[in-house]
């Protein structure tokens, strides 16, 4: 039975038993109790409103009933699928209850229309069309019962040759019954149900007539006004008359049933044969098909190994046993140099005699082959054709025939001969590096990322003095702790490879100073592998000797040989930090400029060496006058500074002037001279009178001239003025006027000296004013007044003169030749003739010109540039070197850079003043001296003054440096004595 069946008959069962419930009187009169209670009025409790919607439902079940029904038809008669079959269930072959999934019969569904309008019309009390309708069903369910029972198809098989189930049928007669029943005593029931119908229906006639539906004549009865007797007599003709039309029905339904049982066999016999003939047919097309695939990938497999075969990267063999190819692929013919596979197998008869270089290499290629069936890796030389020879590496196996016999061999060939060539190189590197370190000067060790020792050379041994035995086995870290001990200060060596551990790109400087004394340079940078970090190699180096020599020279580079007093670079450091602390502090500082009366008087008569004694002798008392923490510097000839640090206040300021003073009246006995000699004393006071220390020595060098006016012996307190500082003006450039003409114009010559082998490469001219009563007027102030009034095209080419002659007398001499650097100013730069009257110069004090270098300005060169370039080419081609000063102070206009031709590019010393401490100094630095490598152009650093400077230029691989820290400006006799020294020492250490 179909699900949608069941649930038809469950639907309709439900609304007859709900009809049934009310007690009709038919059921009365069969004398049978009303045991039925409607079902509402038993609803208890919580289940009551329940049982109230329960009820109120099931009168309308009959109209889903009638829905199913009816779409069942429509899906027949329309020939679609509404898909009422899988309304609730997706019925399956073997499901509980029906034999095979499919839609409701056709005949079924019509039934369950009758039966849902029946039960409709019993609900709304028309009992008459209730009872017809399900009279109607139960004989189309009585017919299908008939069907089974007397094997008619044609009764069960109603409509469109789809047959209705046995139970059913059943159903049918057992749901019209109920209807007809539950219906009030009216209609065919009320004839049935009486009993003169009761008796007729024991007779004969009448029980023959139950084979047709009875009811049926009943129902013809009810439609005629017969009386009893005659409803009879017609229910007797109507039983005969369905007899006769039943057995007409058999007959002709048995006949054709034969035939359709004959026709059936005959088909079911064609249908099998033919099932065969196909499912034959379809193995052998399908067997058909798989060996077309079959031939379609062996092909396909082919092509895939013959091109792999020819296209292979490596070269691909097959051999004899008596060493003969038999296949090749073109890439062996090419690494052996033939011309392609068939011309190797035909020129090769005996490998190992005419492709190895060695016979017994391919003896043993054989000899592993048999033993071990297979080989990788074996790398030999080999002939090509025209006679060279390459290295290969062979991976091969043995070839065996059915039996297990080997009857060849077959492998890969690869050209390694590029490699085995590199593996050389790096063997030959990896030697020389081995002699390098073994052969330089510094003590070199290498550790990897974990801290394990990698390589060491034996000076290393020797300097830090540990055991070979415990670099072998030992680490970095137990390492320190035999170093750090060692050390005087341990926690800055741990401080600096914190900073390296932290940073591992990290390049480092420092020093490890010993307690025994040895001092040694250490230098440390990763080891790179591409962009990956592995280790870190270090380089130590004996710099005890070195730094000795260095200290002194830092000394003396910061004293005063003479008086072993600071000199002039000391006491701008001095001044600085005293002022930074009176600024924290709020305190005041004094500065003094102290000049010694009439010095050169007693210098010219009697001799420099009275002089220097009495300097001593002076900077002896001022030692002895002052207190500790009172700074005294030789500024220079018989002018000394003082420092006085937290001066309480103007007064006492001029008290200790006072005493300097009297300090210096007594006489100085000097070899049998009895010496008297006074002093004059400016004084500048911070805050009032400047807030930096160059500011405060201009104002007591001011001061100090004041008392020199005023009669010298007597010191002067610094006032501001501006009608003073302007009358000074006016006289300076009066005197200037003059000074040319007087020779109070002096060269000094500061060095340029190589940074690496500390040569001297050159000599910078630099101006000096030596006033008789001025002194040394700094070029500060007279070279912006000589510009203005056009003094400075004179007086330059009085110094292109001085500066050139002097070269050619050191060069004359027997001095190593070198270029001598010249200033140009703008004015100089601009005027016309100036090629010609450098070339007029050269000729006149015969120095050559790669000896002159002219350094110009940034802005004296882009004031105008073509003017500029074709100055600078004209000075080229005589043979002038050229440097640009001050570069990265002006313009520093790159895209004519490259247009200039340049030799030299000075590194203004506005950026090497803060190099250490400021990271844009350094930046700007480093982008300059790339610049100047660049561009190939020599590198000099301007105003070194710090060993820490110079590190740094060093580190940034700056060529030249010119500063304090080597030498300060330097008379010609004075460079003259410097220039021989370092003939006779070649360098010096820097």
């Amino acid at each position: 039975m179909k699900a949608n069946t069941a649930i038809s008959f469950i639907l309709c069962g439900l609304s007859l038993w709900q009809l049934a419930a009310k007690t009709s009187p038919s059921w009365q009169k069969l004398g049978k109790p009303n045991r039925l209670r409607p079902l509402n009025k038993r609803g208890i409790g919580i289940l009551k409103p329940l049982a109230h919607w329960v009820v109120s439902i099931l009168p309308y079940l009959s109209y889903v009933t009638i829905l199913i029904g009816v779409m069942t038809l429509v899906q027949y008669i329309l020939n679609v699928n509404l898909g009422i079959d899988e309304w609730l269930f997706q019925e399956t072959g073997n499901a509980v209850g029906t034999s095979t999934p499919g839609r409701m019969a056709p005949n079924t569904a019509f039934n369950f229309v009758l039966l849902g309008l029946a039960l409709a019309f019993s609900h709304q009390k028309r009992y008459r069309m209730a009872q017809y309708l399900s009279v109607m069903a139960w004989a189309i369910g009585f017919l299908g019962l008939l069907g089974y029972l007397y094997g008619i198809s044609a009764f069960y098989g109603l409509g469109r040759s789809t047959e209705m189930a046995l139970h059913t049928s059943i159903g049918f007669i057992l749901l019209a019954v109920g209807i007809l029943l539950a219906n009030p005593d009216r209609g065919p029931v009320a004839l049935l149900t009486s009993d003169r119908a009761l008796r007729l229906l024991m007779q004969p006639q009448a029980i023959a007539a139950l084979v047709l539906p009875p009811l049926l004549g009943g129902l013809i009865l009810q439609g005629t006004q017969l009386n009893l007797y005659d409803r009879g007599v017609g229910i007797a003709l109507l039983s005969v008359l369905n007899t006769i039309l039943l057995a007409t029905a058999i007959g002709w339904n048995a006949h054709t049933l034969s035939i359709m049982d004959a026709r059936r066999e005959q088909a079911e016999r064609e249908r099998y044969l033919s099932a065969i003939a196909a499912a034959r047919s379809e193995e052998l097309q399908k067997t058909l098909i798989e060996l077309q695939q079959a031939q379609a990938e062996q092909k396909q497999a082919e092509q895939k190994y013959r091109s792999i075969f020819e296209n292979a990267v490596e070269g691909i063999f097959q051999s004899t046993l008596d060493g003969r190819y038999i296949t090749v692929n073109p890439m062996l013919s090419q690494i052996y140099g033939y011309d392609g596979p068939e011309e190797l197998i035909a020129s090769v008869n005996n490998i190992g005699s005419q492709i190895y270089v060695d016979q017994n290499r391919r003896a043993q290629f054989v000899r592993l082959l048999q033993n071990n069936h297979a080989l990788w890796n074996f790398e030999s030389q080999v002939y090509r054709k025209e006679g060279s020879i390459i290295w290969i590496s062979e991976n091969a196996r043995v070839i065996r025939n059915p039996e297990g016999q080997i009857i060849g061999y077959e492998g890969t060939v690869e050209d390694i001969t590029q490699r085995k060539q590199a593996e050389e190189r790096l063997e030959n590197s990896l030697s020389l590096l081995r002699a390098t370190l073994e052969s330089t000067a510094d003590a070199i060790l290498a550790i990897d990322q974990d801290g394990h020792i990698t390589t060491y050379n034996q000076k290393f041994i020797e300097l830090v003095n540990i055991s070979q035995s415990w670099l072998e086995n030992g680490t970095f870290k137990q390492g320190l702790k035999i170093l750090l001990p060692q050390l005087k200060q341990p926690l800055e060596c741990l401080s600096q490879i914190r900073k390296w551990r932290d940073s591992p790109n990290l390049e480092f400087w420092d020093t490890l100073e010993f307690k025994e004394g040895r001092i040694l340079e250490c230098y440390s940078r990763p080891q790179m592998v591409g962009n990956l970090t592995v280790g870190r190699v270090f380089s130590f180096r004996d710099i005890t000797d070195a730094t000795r020599a260095e200290q002194h020279i830092r000394y003396q580079a910061f004293h005063d040989s003479l008086t072993d007093l600071p000199n002039r670079n000391l006491l701008n450091e001095c001044l600085k930090e005293v002022l930074e602390e009176a600024k924290n502090s709020a305190s005041r500082v004094a500065v003094m400029f102290l000049d010694l009366d009439r010095f050169k008087t007693i210098n010219d008569t009697l001799g420099h060496a009275i002089g220097d004694k009495l300097l001593q002798g002076v900077a002896g008392r001022l030692k002895a006058t002052l207190g500790d923490q009172d700074i005294i510097a030789r500024w220079g000839g018989d002018e000394f500074t003082i420092i006085l640090p937290q001066v309480s206040s103007r007064i006492a300021a001029t008290k200790i002037a006072e005493e300097i003073i009297q300090t210096l009246k007594p006489v100085f006995s000097i070899e049998n001279h009895h010496l008297h000699i006074s002093t004059s004393i400016g004084i500048a006071l911070y805050p009032r009178d400047g807030e930096d220390g160059e500011t405060l020595i201009k104002h007591a060098d001011s001061a100090l001239y004041r008392a020199k006016e005023k009669g010298r012996n007597t010191y002067e307190v610094y006032t501001p003025s501006f009608d003073l500082l302007s009358s000074e003006l006016l006289d300076l450039e009066n005197r200037l006027h003059r000074a040319l003409e007087l020779g109070e114009f002096m060269l000094t010559y500061q060095p340029k000296v190589n940074i690496k082998t500390g040569e001297i490469k050159g000599m910078e001219a630099l101006l000096r004013w030596n006033h008789p009563e001025l002194g040394l007027v700094s070029p500060a102030k007279f070279i912006p007044i000589a510009e203005e009034t056009g003094l400075i095209m004179p007086i330059g080419e009085w110094v292109l003169k001085t500066a050139c002659r002097q070269n050619q007398a050191w060069i004359e001499s027997g001095l190593s030749p070198m270029p001598v650097a010249v200033n140009l100013s703008v004015r100089q730069f601009q005027q016309p003739n100036l090629v010609k009257k450098i070339a007029q110069v050269l000729e006149e004090t015969g120095l050559e010109a790669r000896y002159l270098t002219l350094e110009i300005t940034e802005t004296a060169a882009m004031l105008d540039v073509d003017f500029t370039r074709k100055l600078l080419r004209e000075l080229e081609k005589m043979g002038v070197n050229i440097a640009l000063d001050d570069f990265g102070t002006g313009y520093s206009s790159l895209s004519y850079l490259k247009q200039f031709p340049l030799h030299t590019l000075k590194i203004d010393r506005s950026f090497v003043k803060d190099l250490t401490v400021e990271p844009a100094d350094i930046a700007i630095a480093r982008a300059v001296i790339a610049l100047g490598h660049g561009l190939h152009l020599n590198v000099v650093a301007e105003g070194v003054e710090t060993v820490e400077q110079l590190d740094c230029l060093r580190m940034l691989d700056c060529e030249e440096i010119q500063g304090y820290f080597f030498s300060h400006p330097l008379s010609p006799q004075e460079a003259t004595q410097l220039l021989q020294r370092m003939c006779l020492q070649q360098q010096v250490p820097i």
